[in-house]
């Protein structure tokens, strides 16, 4: 029976909206794990790379609205005074360090371009017909990255301590080599312990994933979840981790909307607490044994001297004298990982690791990070963004309980905490995040109007 027009019409349709799933998911995915990429003759393609590439092309060919309103909100024009700012600071910091430090100099070049790039793709989702379709995508691959993390860290551990392998440097030792991985290994190995890096090249940025994973629990109500984000907290032996998801459950017995969990909350995070620490002081099961003693190896190298914890300290109590080094006022600041320049001029450096030599190091903290980088105006509006998006997208998850409203609340949470701990951690989750929210609030808005 021959196929009509109408029957081609609707096949074309539906290979176009599979690619448009899978370019935006593997967008969200890539932003989450670096590690999937594909080594040739020593030269990396990424995942990101690939799905930009399909992603933009889709943007720039696809079907646009005329007019879009997206422009009218306050969220929108707060992350574009924002984005703007960096920009401004960043040409600043490029002009100042050409004359200073030619290091410093050329730092902010490789942020701009990407600035750009992600203004552009919000410019360009926005003006598309259904950029509902393609936001949903975008968040359920950041959301499946962040749970492929949590489990694979766990399951890299638990083969570790079964057959001391590690299941990530196994099976992406072609691109930890290519790509020049610190200690040649993903999954840091300290003799029989590890520090799992899940689909990361640094364990740390489990910590981060933990916070997102346990503010989607919370939000959703699957309070089990909460269980493998200590799990694979423990498996990266991240401190970040742990306290990360005790800070979220804090945040949402104050600031949660429903009070009638509060007590379930409560009584949750007891447990966890008393429970997790009596079954870690006290278990002699092999594999907690293992872990505790790989926390207490980590804990004594920070008493005997690991730079880590005297930095993030120095950070604090040098803020003052920094402040002083900014070159212009505090008002703007010198660009994209510029702001060790001020504590440099302390004589705050770190005694590389990987270089045997003292170099400027970055701060552990994305709000003094961008105090440094934007200025005060920066971070302000940094802040103005955030604590609108939280606001609205607070009351959203639980007006309108879909998986975007709560994904892209648990990311936020995420991201406000482990703000306090790393800087430019991800820095694309939290990008597409941004943009995802912007987007995705029109049609929210419409949607309840």
């Amino acid at each position: 029976m021959p196929i009509t027009y109408q029957g081609r019409v609707t096949k074309i349709n539906k290979r176009c909206n599979l690619f448009i799933k899978l370019s935006y998911f593997s967008l969200g995915l890539s932003g989450t794990a670096p590690l999937l990429a594909i080594v040739i003759g020593g030269m990396i393609l990424s995942l990101s790379t690939i799905a930009s590439l399909c992603v933009f092309g889709d943007l720039f060919l696809g079907k646009k609205i005329e007019r879009t309103n997206i422009w009218k909100y306050r969220l929108t024009k707060y992350f574009l005074y924002w984005m703007g700012i960096s920009l401004l600071s960043s040409f600043f910091g490029l002009v100042f360090f050409s004359f200073i430090d030619e290091q410093f100099a050329f730092t902010p070049l490789k942020f701009i371009p990407k600035i750009l790039l992600y203004l552009l793709m919000l410019y360009l989702l926005s003006k598309q017909e259904k950029s509902e379709f393609r936001i949903s995508w975008l968040i359920k691959g950041v959301m499946f990255g962040v749970w492929l993390n949590i489990i694979w860290s766990i399951c890299d551990a638990a083969l570790f301590y079964t057959s001391g392998e590690s299941l990530t440097n196994t099976l992406f030792i072609s691109y930890i080599k290519a790509a020049h991985i610190r200690y040649d290994s993903a999954s840091l190995i300290y003799g029989a312990y590890i520090r799992s890096s899940g689909l990361n090249t640094d364990p740390a940025n489990i910590g981060f994933f933990t916070a997102i994973g346990a503010a989607y629990a919370m939000i959703s109500r699957k309070f089990w979840l909460i269980l493998l984000c200590v799990l694979s907290a423990l498996s990266a032996v991240s401190f970040v981790g742990l306290v990360g998801i005790l800070l979220v459950i804090l945040y949402e017995l104050l600031f949660g909307k429903s009070i009638k969990h509060r007590a379930l909350f409560i009584t949750l995070g007891s447990v966890l607490i008393v429970g997790g620490f009596l079954l870690f002081k006290y278990s002699n099961a092999p594999t907690i044994s293992l872990v505790r003693d790989a926390v207490e190896l980590k804990a004594q190298s920070k008493a005997d001297g690991d730079e880590s914890t005297e930095l993030r300290t120095k950070f604090i109590t040098k803020f003052p004298d920094a402040i002083k080094h900014l070159p212009l006022s505090p008002l703007i600041g010198t660009g994209y990982y510029t702001a060790v320049y001020a504590y440099y001029q302390e004589g705050i450096t770190y005694n590389g690791v990987y270089s045997g030599k003292n170099i400027p190091t970055e701060m552990e903290n994305c709000y003094v990070e961008y105090f440094f980088d934007f200025g005060l105006i920066g971070l302000i509006f940094f802040c103005i963004f955030y604590f609108n998006a939280m606001r609205i997208y607070q009351n959203l998850s639980y007006r309108i309980n879909s998986f975007e409203n709560r994904s892209i609340f648990a990311i936020m949470i995420g991201s406000i905490i482990s703000f306090c701990f790393y800087h430019y951690t991800l820095y694309s989750v939290v990008m597409f995040t941004d943009i995802a929210a912007i987007v995705h609030l029109r049609n929210s808005f419409t949607t309840t109007h």
